[in-house]
C-alpha cells in the first residue's frame, strides 16, 4: 500500500528532491474529496542540525509571510501544517504544480 506520513497525509509520488530535503505530493486523507487542500505538498528536511535548523526558520518566515497576506493576494506559497515524522521536520504546503527550481532552468 500507500505510505503515510503521520496519521494525517497519504504519500503519492516524490515531486523532488534537494541537497536539503526532499518534496513529495501527497493527499490529506482527513479532509473531504473537493477540499481544496487535499493535495499538498510536503518537504521533508534532512535530519542535520544545520538543515534542521534553516527547516525552522523557514517555518517561521512562512509563518509571518502567511499571517500578513491573509486575503492570499501576494503570491506566497501557504503553509499549511508542520510536523515531526521520525526526526524529520515535515512543513506542509498548497500543492502546486510547477518547482520554480525547474523552471528557472
Amino acid at each position: 500500500g500507500a505510505s503515510t506520513l503521520g496519521k494525517k497525509y497519504k504519500i503519492l509520488s516524490i515531486a523532488g528532491k534537494g541537497m536539503f530535503s526532499s518534496v513529495v505530493k501527497a493527499e490529506d486523507i482527513s479532509v473531504d474529496e473537493d477540499h481544496p487542500n487535499r493535495f499538498v505538498g510536503i518537504k521533508i528536511v534532512r535530519m542535520r542540525d544545520i538543515m534542521v535548523q534553516s527547516g525552522m526558520k523557514e517555518k517561521e518566515i512562512l509563518k509571518q509571510l502567511n499571517s500578513g497576506d491573509e486575503l492570499d493576494n501576494r503570491f506566497i506559497v501557504r503553509m499549511l501544517d508542520s510536523f515531526t515524522y521520525r526526526k524529520h521536520l515535515c512543513i506542509v504546503f498548497e500543492y502546486l504544480h510547477s518547482n520554480l527550481r525547474e523552471i528557472l532552468k
